[in-house]
């Protein structure tokens, strides 16, 4: 990949307006985890996409000396020309990993395990940055979504809207996402289910889950209109959403977000049919069992819980998550020895005793003292 990087600089320096060689230039720097240094390059892209090798500046001046009063949202602009899809929602997933980046780096800095980036930012100045960056992949990501009109009426997993996003420098100076009920519906764009999909993970990271499962919910019905996770190599296209248990998983944490638990459910146990499939290889089939099995567990079905964990148990052995709360359930059902065992396991693949995770061996404790109680 560095050879190919190298190999785009002398390309890039001998035509810099050549959109094809941008835009596989940003995809370098992206799969070398240098999110930041692809941002110009996707950017580019896109600009000579829609404005041509003139540039935007003399778009913009040939815009306004004829008299043109349209308003152009963040990231977009006059679509004379068209726009490069690909290289906009490799933008927007750009602006998304370095949002995440620095979410994990506000994780470090609220354990106290170092000082944050930027000279020991802390946690909260850290995900204020995220969230700026998780509203850019956002506006980034408008222009693939068309305000059509508003519609009401069922909001269940049939529903194919999207959300058009508001650019953050709203007159209203609010930072904050504008109530759903305030957006309008959007229509699909079946070339792009991939969009929607960084756009619900992005309303996700926002905390705004009703965006987020409108946006979810598209990204399955463009993906199912164009023949589903299947059709990318017959269509020679790259926007197809492979792993759709992936977003069948996101569908159910949104919704359980939003307190519709059953609908959560059939979210994760669509998404577990769709990863036991010959062509999915399983991918996702433990993430949707999982959350399936623990939204049980907050639910009281025990035994929905313990078939869930058991099943992910077989698919992930050595997740100690899943041996931990595979553990707790055999503890409320009584069946002490199984749970201890689960518990022991369950800090062994943590590295114990190297690493600590107190509050398994919290557990562990008390259930050895209750178990030498028993006669």
């Amino acid at each position: 990949m560095r050879r190919a990087s190298a190999l785009l600089d002398t390309c890039l320096s001998i035509h810099p307006k050549f959109a094809q060689a941008q835009y596989n230039k940003g995809l370098a720097h992206f799969y070398l985890g240098e999110h930041l240094e692809s941002l110009p390059y996707f950017e580019t892209a896109v600009n000579l996409a829609r404005y041509g090798p003139s540039g935007k500046e003399e778009a913009e001046e040939e815009g306004s000396s004829s008299g043109s009063d349209s308003i152009e949202e963040e990231g977009g602009g006059r679509d004379d020309r068209g726009d490069d899809p690909r290289a906009r929602s490799c933008w927007a997933r750009a602006y998304y990993r370095l949002g995440l980046e620095l979410q994990d780096a506000a994780e470090v800095a609220g354990a106290g395990a170092g000082e944050g980036r930027k000279g020991g930012a802390s946690r909260e100045e850290l995900r204020r940055e995220a969230a700026v960056l998780f509203r850019r992949t956002l506006q980034v990501l408008a222009p693939l979504v068309t305000a059509t009109r508003e519609v009401g009426g069922d909001s269940g997993m049939a529903s194919t809207g999207g959300v058009v996003v508001q650019p953050s420098s709203s007159s209203s100076g609010s930072d904050r996402p504008q109530p759903a009920s305030a957006r309008p519906v959007v229509q699909i764009q079946l070339s792009m289910p991939i969009a929607h999909l960084h756009a619900g993970l992005a309303w996700t990271e926002l905390g705004d889950f009703e965006s987020a499962q409108v946006q979810f919910q598209a990204c399955l019905a463009a993906n199912h209109a164009r023949g589903g996770p299947d059709s990318s190599a017959a269509n020679g296209e790259v926007f197809d959403v492979d792993a759709e248990a992936g977003v069948y998983n996101s569908l159910g944490n949104a919704l359980r977000d939003l307190k519709r638990p059953q609908e959560a459910l059939a979210a994760y146990q669509e998404g577990s049919i769709m990863a036991s499939s010959p062509s999915s290889g399983g991918s996702g089939c433990f993430e949707c069992l999982a959350n399936a099995a623990g939204l049980r567990m907050d639910l009281g079905d025990v035994d929905g819980a313990l078939m869930a964990y058991s099943t992910a148990r077989q698919l992930a052995p050595h997740s100690a998550q899943v041996a931990n709360n595979l553990g707790y359930l055999h503890e409320r059902r009584g069946a002490l020895g199984e749970a201890a065992q689960l518990y022991r396991e369950a800090l062994q693949l943590l590295g114990y005793p190297q690493q600590r995770h107190p509050q398994i061996e919290t557990n562990l404790r008390l259930l050895e003292e209750k178990l030498g109680k028993l006669p």
